[in-house]
């Protein structure tokens, strides 16, 4: 089996009505990570300290693409 190699993304998304920081975790996350440890992340990266998002605010999200 093949070695695969992942590199880090990062975007900005728009919040949607009936988003929710769960909803975005289990949509962005790597396979490795916990819904929870993302959330944590998610926090992180946009200096939140609440886990209410609101509909029309931004959030810098992290993903991973394989190398190709």
């Amino acid at each position: 089996k093949e070695d695969v190699e992942y590199e880090m993304y990062y975007k900005s998304i728009e919040i949607e009505k009936g988003d929710s920081l769960w909803s975005i975790a289990e949509e962005y996350k790597s396979e490795d990570v916990s819904v929870k440890e993302y959330i944590a992340t998610l926090m992180d990266l946009n200096n939140i300290t609440s886990e209410t998002i609101h509909e029309g605010q931004h959030l810098v999200v992290a993903y991973q693409e394989v190398v190709q």
